[in-house]
Parts: C-alpha cells; sequence; structure tokens
C-alpha cells in the first residue's frame, strides 16, 4: 500500500477512529516519555493559575469535545 492510499483509507475512517489511528500514530513517535522545556513548564504553570484564579473563565470540555467532533464530522463531509 502506497501513503496515498493509507491516507485516503484513514481519510475514509469516521471521525472517532481517525482520532484514534492519530493517536497510535502519535504515541508510536513522540518521545517517551514527554519532557518539559523549561518554558513550557513556565507557560503550564502560568494557565493553571490563571485557571485557578478564574475556575469559570474556561469552555466545559464537553462543550468543546462536540466542536471538534461536529468540525470532525463537516470536514468528512465535504471531502466526499
Amino acid at each position: 500500500m502506497t501513503k496515498t492510499e493509507i491516507t485516503e483509507a484513514a481519510l475514509s475512517l469516521p471521525p472517532d477512529e481517525q482520532l484514534e489511528l492519530a493517536r497510535v500514530l502519535f504515541d508510536h513517535v513522540a518521545p517517551d516519555p514527554l519532557e518539559l522545556t523549561p518554558e513550557l513548564r513556565d507557560l503550564l504553570r502560568e494557565r493553571l493559575a490563571q485557571a485557578q484564579a478564574d475556575p469559570h473563565g474556561g469552555v466545559p470540555w464537553e462543550e468543546v469535545h462536540r466542536k471538534i467532533e461536529r468540525s470532525l464530522e463537516e470536514r468528512h463531509t465535504s471531502r466526499q
């Protein structure tokens, strides 16, 4: 199978299976364990402090998840 054929096959999967495939591929190539740079660690601490200071300022995971799934489904439908 060529890379193009694999890509086409992957894009024909339902969105949830595309996400699972992406996770598997990422886990295969991601460094293990993932090391944080000092800059990234500082950014994460800053974001955590912001979230703790305003616990209602974010978007609930359920809403984010719905938007992502809707976007993936629209993208999948538009490619057919």
